[in-house]
């Protein structure tokens, strides 16, 4: 059992640049998703007329 976790811990290891960038691609996805998600919901919002937008936001 020991012996096992010694081993993964030492494949990882010998990959951790790739696992660091992989996890790096990984947060700037999501992160660009939603900042992507939040400027398109507040685009939609932007075009409709005023007096729309405060019937909708109601």
């Amino acid at each position: 059992m020991i012996k096992e976790i010694t081993d993964l811990l030492a494949v990882f290891g010998g990959n951790l640049p790739l696992i660091a960038v992989g996890c790096v691609e990984g947060i700037a996805a999501v992160v660009l998703l939603g900042t992507g998600l939040q400027r398109k919901r507040t685009a939609s919002t932007a075009r409709l007329a005023g007096s729309e937008r405060c019937w909708r936001a109601a």
